[in-house]
């Protein structure tokens, strides 16, 4: 199972791909807490942070990933790709509590 994770990391559409789903993950959580703590729903405060959420977060992933696979470092790329597995999670687990 790690070689199949470690050679998806490694092609770059599949781990463009994975680090777009963590943007969209890291948005979720942080649009909670917006929506959450701002006096009017702050929906459009959420919608200015789009991009720099979501576009920042899989560009630092795909730099951490790739920074990794050059020094040969296969455990932190494991570690992150779970690390953010729990993200993931942790994500649609608020967004769903958003809508319910």
């Amino acid at each position: 199972m790690n070689d199949k994770i470690l050679s998806m990391l490694r092609k770059p559409y599949p781990l463009l791909i994975w680090a777009l789903i963590c943007g969209f993950a890291y948005l979720a959580l942080a649009s909670r807490f917006i929506l959450e703590f701002t006096e009017r729903g702050g929906g459009l405060l959420v919608w200015f942070f789009f991009p720099a959420i979501v576009c920042g977060a899989a560009l630092i992933i795909i730099k951490g990933i790739k920074k990794a696979d050059e020094n040969g470092n296969e455990r932190a790329m494991l570690t992150a790709f779970w690390a953010h597995a729990v993200v993931i999670v942790m994500g649609a687990v608020f967004f769903a509590s958003m809508l319910i």
